[in-house]
């Protein structure tokens, strides 16, 4: 929907895992567990500030496919950031 020009509503579906994601219908994640960070980015052009970042932090990579399943990650609380620059 639309709000004065404004988005108000969203989706993303993820055909290979039969799902859909609407404004409505999303939680919150679950509380984090205790570990290393974990962040997803392209595979094939990685942000150079990832390479920073794995320096400095206890993080561990986790390799998506698409944008929308990284994204959707996120929102799942698969992963706790979704890095892209």
């Amino acid at each position: 929907g639309t709000d004065g020009g404004r988005i108000t509503d969203a989706a993303v579906a993820l055909p290979a895992r039969g799902e859909v994601y609407r404004t409505d219908t999303v939680t919150a994640p679950p509380p984090r567990a205790d570990g290393p960070i974990r962040i997803t980015a392209s595979s094939n052009r990685p942000p150079a500030v990832l390479w920073h970042i794995r320096e400095q932090l206890d993080i561990q990579l986790v390799r998506i496919g698409s944008a929308g399943a990284k994204a959707m990650a996120v929102v799942r609380g698969d992963v706790d950031a979704y890095l892209h620059a």
